[in-house]
């Protein structure tokens, strides 16, 4: 049962104010205003490019990891100049694979190529660039139109990409689900349909009980699941949670159970 409006309010406060206190360096509060300031509409189509690759190929690592290979990524993808990389071909793929500072993926790698191809065509479809086939389709076929057409591109990275490019999305990763489930705001933390749908529809009563965009609430939760460097310094509600420290466990329904196995 999700809590009132006051409640969301308050556990988004309590969490946002948790992750806040243990930034580094201001990190939080500059990446915030980063994912803030953007938006899709008008931008080019290599700004949705580059923002796909990025999600593909930061899927499974650790955001230091990533950031470690992205300057050759972004060398071998042109720049992320899209009409460059719709014209990319087996033997580009065989070149990055053979590249020993490359990113060694090779289905990650063909599947951003694959995508560029069909952002030049979205782009020629709907006659003046991708962001207008964004603004053309309500959030959620959108997501099924991501899903139908690009590669590595479910339900999780379809949502994750709509938020990254400035949409009101939630992602639906494994930290934010953490959070939800062990808040008692989701029924499940498994990656279902029915649980994405959930996710959707706190992230979205959150956001308004809290006057915040669903940016806000979904970088918030996603921290303070992560703990991910250079932002903050470590996560209070990860794999191993930190029930000591954290500033919502009189909500937490697992609370207990955390309190026996961690002793």
């Amino acid at each position: 049962m999700v809590p009132s409006e006051k409640e969301l309010k308050q556990i988004f406060k309590l969490i946002y104010d948790k992750v806040r206190s243990l930034q580094n360096n201001n990190n939080f509060d500059k990446a915030l205003e980063r994912e803030l300031s953007k938006t899709y509409f008008g931008m080019s189509d290599n700004f949705f490019f580059r923002q796909m690759c990025d999600l593909i190929f930061q899927g499974g690592l650790r955001g230091q990891i990533w950031q470690r290979f992205e300057p050759e990524i972004r060398k071998e993808f042109s720049d992320y100049k899209v009409r460059k990389v719709e014209n990319y071909t087996q033997k580009d793929v065989e070149r990055m694979l053979a590249n020993p500072k490359m990113l060694k993926h090779r289905k990650k790698i063909e599947a951003c190529i694959h995508n560029a191809k069909e952002i030049v065509d979205i782009s020629r479809e709907y006659s003046g660039g991708f962001w207008r086939f964004l603004d053309s389709y309500n959030i959620q076929d959108l997501v099924e139109k991501l899903k139908s057409r690009m590669k590595w591109m479910g339900y999780t990275n379809a949502n994750a990409f709509l938020r990254y490019v400035g949409m009101e999305r939630v992602k639906t990763d494994l930290n934010v689900r953490r959070v939800l489930f062990r808040l008692g705001l989701i029924d499940s933390d498994t990656p279902t349909l029915e649980t994405y749908k959930q996710i959707q529809e706190v992230g979205k009563k959150m956001a308004k009980a809290s006057k915040v965009r669903m940016a806000v609430v979904d970088f918030t939760l996603y921290m303070f699941g992560s703990g991910e460097k250079p932002f903050v310094k470590y996560a209070v509600c990860g794999k191993v949670p930190k029930c000591e420290e954290c500033p919502v466990r009189r909500f937490c329904k697992l609370v207990e159970v955390f309190k026996n196995l961690f002793v």
